[in-house]
């Protein structure tokens, strides 16, 4: 694997490559910089009004949009147009959230206080709003093909989905949920169904048609806080819903029954089928060579019985570290990866099909982000180390990034083909070559 030299962004936005991976976006106070991803070269610097706050490119890659949010004023620019540009001033309304809509052609903005979503078209220069949806940044979620939209509502303390067509951004259908409070919701990739659910103090998940129809209300249990992660297997085969009793259910699209939990014990013993990796780190005469392109940790198979490492909660103090605050399938749905907040350095790695747990790898530090490969079973993850892990049906690999000092790697993100990885961190973001990797491991296909 090939590291690139470290390159400056922004501590809190990371640099961002576009879904035709050609291009890689960073802002830096109020600057713009796009460079070219084959070589990482400088193509064009663009200095905007203010500092950028986020980023996002068009689904095309034409596109970028740039926002400040205390200014409420958003900023697109054409990739190749340097002279074109758009600007969109929310003014006293606010600006809480901004997000391109799938065709890469129409904007959406939300004013503050959730007052309303407003819908900026780039082609004909109309707008549409939607008022009071229940949330800035989420309850709001587009189907893949890019047709319809749903957007969570609160009305008479009832939740309520309007159903919005993305051809003519009218509403096609509104109905009721079987929820309390509702949180978030999201579509499945197949674009067939629905699925949304509570806020931790009830356990709630639903299941809705494209229709409307109410196809299960699934509840665990109650009196206990409940749902706290939800994720969609790709095959949209699967659904699977973590919990703050840290466990993770797998739910089926045939009858939406329950068909496993996954429980994330404190203690997990390695067998023939089970696998566990533990870090450790360097001997000191290791540790103090000054070949910085050598690990300074490394991954130790552990046989027999092996303890991680969890937090002491206090019951006194509201929003406890504790259950299943993330999981990702694999691109193939094959594998589920999963993480216990109290148990911040482990990660489960579990094989759907076989409904079982396939390997645990517990770091020396908590684990910042994860993130599966997108075509292949390769799971990549970072601590705030200097370092980045990699998992896979082959074992386990901790590479030291080739910087000078610790680059405490914070984020990472895959190029839309999977041959480079971006990893940022507290020293700027460097770019991971790893594709001759790829074609030399064949198990990785």
């Amino acid at each position: 694997m090939d590291f690139s030299q470290p390159m400056r962004c922004a501590p809190k936005q990371p640099p961002l490559c576009s879904p035709n991976g050609e291009h890689i976006a960073l802002g830096i106070d109020n600057k713009l910089i796009i460079r070219r991803a084959s070589d990482a070269a400088v193509v064009r610097t663009q200095a905007c009004k203010d500092a950028i706050n986020y980023l996002e490119w068009s689904s095309d890659s034409q596109y970028l949009i740039t926002a400040n949010f205390q200014r409420a004023l958003v900023e697109i620019w054409a990739l190749d147009d340097v002279e074109w540009e758009c600007r969109i001033d929310e003014g006293a309304a606010g600006l809480e959230s901004v997000r391109w809509s799938p065709d890469g052609r129409h904007v959406l903005t939300t004013a503050q206080f959730q007052l309303r979503v407003t819908i900026w078209s780039l082609v004909a220069q109309q707008t549409h709003y939607f008022k009071f949806p229940k949330f800035a940044g989420k309850g709001l979620g587009f189907t893949s093909n890019g047709k319809f939209m749903a957007v969570l509502e609160r009305s008479e303390g009832r939740d309520f989905v309007s159903i919005i067509t993305c051809e003519s951004w009218q509403v096609v259908r509104r109905f009721q949920t079987e929820t309390s409070d509702a949180t978030d919701l999201t579509w499945s990739p197949d674009d067939h169904h629905l699925c949304i659910w509570d806020s931790p103090l009830t356990y709630t998940a639903c299941v809705y048609s494209i229709s409307g129809k109410l196809l299960r209300t699934f509840s665990a249990y109650s009196d206990a806080l409940g749902i706290k992660s939800v994720a969609w297997a790709p095959s949209s085969q699967l659904l699977a819903i973590g919990s703050y009793d840290q466990k993770v259910r797998l739910l089926n699209n045939v009858i939406w029954s329950e068909i496993i939990d996954f429980k994330h014990t404190q203690t997990v013993t390695s067998t023939a089928n089970r696998v566990v990796y533990a870090e450790i780190g360097a001997p000191a005469a290791e540790a103090a060579a000054k070949d910085i392109a050598h690990a300074s940790s490394q991954y130790e198979l552990i046989s027999g019985s092996y303890k991680f490492n969890a937090l002491k909660l206090d019951s006194e103090k509201p929003n406890p570290r504790l259950g299943v605050g993330w999981m990702a399938f694999s691109s193939d749905s094959r594998f589920l990866a999963s993480r216990n907040d109290n148990m911040p350095n482990t990660l489960f790695i579990w094989t759907v099909a076989k409904l079982r747990l396939t390997a645990a790898l517990h770091q020396l530090a908590a684990i910042r982000c994860a993130a599966w490969h997108p075509t292949r079973p390769l799971l990549a993850l970072c601590c705030g180390q200097g370092q980045v892990y990699f998992w896979s049906t082959a074992g386990a690999l901790a590479l030291r990034i080739p910087a000078k000092g610790t680059f405490a790697a914070s984020f990472l993100s895959w190029s839309p083909e999977g041959n480079t990885l971006l990893i940022s961190g507290s020293k700027g973001f460097v770019m991971c070559d790893i594709a001759q990797f790829l074609s030399t491991n064949s198990d990785l296909a």
